[in-house]
């Protein structure tokens, strides 16, 4: 009888991504990565920014800067075109580090680092 080659499940999961660790996008619309994206699956694949990171970006933009009330947490959910839901847990996290903080009421917000 000839011995039986057993392969690792890390291997066998591995065997279509060249990258062990991260998801494989190549084949993927961008609805796809922007799902496994805001399902936690990762903060960054493949050069696809996290929620938190495009709320901040969208956040520091002149444009954001220059509204006095800061921006509607609507606006960043049509603009960013990601679930409320989604812009909501970001808003929070940011909060919590300190990168972001409300304006007039709970709904709207502006980045600490651009006043």
């Amino acid at each position: 009888m000839e011995p039986t080659t057993k392969k690792s499940k890390e291997s066998i999961g591995n065997l279509n991504n060249k990258n062990p660790g991260k998801i494989a996008t190549e084949n993927m619309t961008e609805a796809q990565v922007k799902i496994a994206t805001f399902s936690g699956q990762s903060s960054n694949i493949d050069g696809v920014k996290s929620c938190d990171q495009l709320v901040l970006d969208y956040l520091q933009q002149p444009a954001s800067i220059a509204q006095e009330k800061g921006v509607h947490r609507d606006e960043l959910s049509r603009q960013l075109k990601i679930p409320v839901e989604k812009i909501m847990e970001s808003i929070r996290s940011l909060e919590e580090e300190g990168l972001i903080y409300s304006t007039i009421d709970e709904f709207h917000y502006k980045s600490t680092q651009c006043g």
